[in-house]
């Protein structure tokens, strides 16, 4: 099959390609004239990759064609992994951080954890049922249970403070109920759900007889959503999945929220905010902010309308991943669990550790530890986080969210404040009001991601193929842990799954739009 070599898009943006005679890509020149190249060896790895000329990562690999470093050029630093005879990583040293993987015998299972920076170190260690289901995962700070179902469904789960989750299931696997509550027996949430023939929730029931529902149109978008307090929601589309109408009535009161889009699908008018593009299909000015972009189409700053100076800043590695955030002098530096998508923790301006993360062995975040304070989070069956507990087991934060993951209600303790993750489990930036959703970023109120999707879509599912669109406008359905991909959130069918039987995602080390 041949290769392609140019694209152009419905605004006419032309994209080129070229290749070398192995038929690796080696440039590509996108629409607002960027470049990105790439080189390769003998056995056509990735070697080098530049923007506009500029080499920026370096790649080499062991005799076994594991990647065993990236030089970051323009840093001058390196990061480095060395790899067991079965090819599995087995130590990462980056950015003064260290990360070690231990596996059981015969099996890719993880036996033990272990990751340091400067003087902090955190030891993960995992243990097993006879179907090799993660039952127990202990760190300094006690131990994590999680029971299953013969389906294989998490269906108990008992975080290290001893609150606990409790899951039942219908015959097509979905979740039927969910029960959250504190050591000493305070329920923290209980919800029953309801679904209809697609596996779409229709209905969420509470104890005091309040409730929420759902209902859809024919290609399962979300057209109409009741909250609680009486709040309905209904949303219009036009025939490319773009949400053009939203109706919000509340106390007899109704509003209309208008958007208007070209016909690549990006958000032009919304509301009152006008909403413009480069060529390359990134936001770059809006009714609040303007957005910068750098040459890997990664977005790099965010400054006020009417302002010159940004008041947030970006930086990210060969993966495409956030490295470092910037925000208003106040900088965080991402520390991730080897290539995967999941931040194991973070340092400030001065290499400390203020932040680490614990995981399930599937990537399940379980808890934040702040200095000697650990704090746990707990989730409905959307994966939203609806609040943490200390380890006395005492609630310290509660949120709640409409269908597209727009706070609707939140309570913080001081120590808790600058929790990073809400709804679906996603990274939460106060700053802006988005979702950084790794490849991408994502704007609830609006229901639109901020710039094109990698992914071009199914070639028969046309909700797919807009670029814009959050998961095909059925956020009660899916989730897009990378930007790239929105997934079922669980369970079978779909839709009523738990947060933690979706494994972690990993991505590779290139990213190309």
């Amino acid at each position: 099959m041949d290769n392609l070599t140019k694209t152009t898009g419905s605004l006419n943006d032309v994209t080129i390609n070229e290749y070398d005679t192995n038929k690796n890509l080696t440039k590509t020149i996108l629409p607002r004239g960027n470049a990105i190249s790439w080189t390769y060896d003998g056995v056509n790895r990735v070697k080098s990759i530049f923007y506009n000329n500029e080499e920026y990562f370096n790649f080499k690999y062991d005799l076994n064609g594991n990647e065993e470093s990236v030089m970051y050029v323009k840093e001058a630093r390196q990061k480095s992994r060395a790899f067991d005879s079965s090819n599995r990583v087995k130590d990462l040293k980056d950015r003064e951080g260290h990360q070690q993987w231990n596996y059981l015998a015969k099996t890719d299972k993880l036996d033990s954890f272990i990751f340091s920076h400067g003087a902090f170190t955190q030891t993960n260690k995992y243990e097993y049922n006879q179907l090799d289901q993660n039952t127990l995962v202990t760190t300094g700070d006690g131990t994590y249970h999680f029971g299953y179902n013969e389906k294989g469904n998490v269906q108990t789960f008992t975080s290290a403070n001893g609150a606990g989750s409790t899951f039942n299931f219908d015959d097509r696997g979905l979740v039927s109920n969910l029960t959250i509550g504190t050591a000493d027996g305070k329920k923290i949430l209980m919800e029953d759900y309801s679904y209809d023939s697609n596996g779409n929730r229709t209905k969420i029931d509470y104890l005091d007889d309040s409730f929420i529902s759902y209902d859809y149109d024919d290609q399962e978008q979300l057209i109409k959503e009741s909250l609680r307090n009486g709040q309905v929601n209904e949303y219009a589309y036009d025939g490319f999945g773009n949400r053009k109408k939203i109706t919000i009535t509340n106390n007899g009161q109704t509003t209309n929220k208008i958007a208007i889009y070209n016909i690549a699908n990006q958000l032009t008018q919304f509301d009152d905010e006008t909403i413009t593009y480069d060529t390359n299909g990134n936001r770059v000015i809006d009714g609040q902010y303007i957005y910068e972009w750098n040459n890997a189409d990664e977005l790099i700053s965010v400054t006020n309308i009417g302002e010159s100076t940004p008041f947030v800043t970006y930086q990210y590695d060969e993966s495409g991943r956030r490295i470092q955030k910037n925000a208003n002098e106040v900088v965080t530096n991402y520390h991730y669990n080897g290539d995967s998508i999941n931040v194991l923790y973070e340092t400030d301006e001065k290499n400390n550790v203020i932040r680490s993360y614990t995981y399930s062995e599937n990537g399940q975040l379980l808890s934040m530890k702040k200095g000697v304070q650990t704090f746990f989070y707990h989730y409905n069956a959307h994966g939203d986080v609806i609040a943490l507990t200390n380890r006395n087991s005492e609630i310290v934060a509660t949120y709640k969210y409409d269908a597209w993951g727009n706070v609707l209600e939140f309570d913080e303790t001081d120590q808790v404040k600058d929790n990073p993750y809400r709804y679906a489990g996603y990274l939460y930036d106060k700053e802006t009001g988005l979702y950084y959703l790794i490849a991408r970023y994502y704007q609830p109120e609006s229901g639109v991601f901020l710039s094109q999707d990698p992914d071009p879509g199914d070639s028969d599912d046309i909700l797919t193929q807009n670029g814009y669109t959050y998961v095909s406008n059925n956020p009660i359905k899916y989730t897009d842990p990378d930007g790239m991909k929105q997934l079922h959130q669980g369970g079978v069918g779909g839709g009523g799954g738990i947060p933690w039987s979706i494994s972690k995602k990993y991505i590779g080390p290139v990213k190309v739009n």
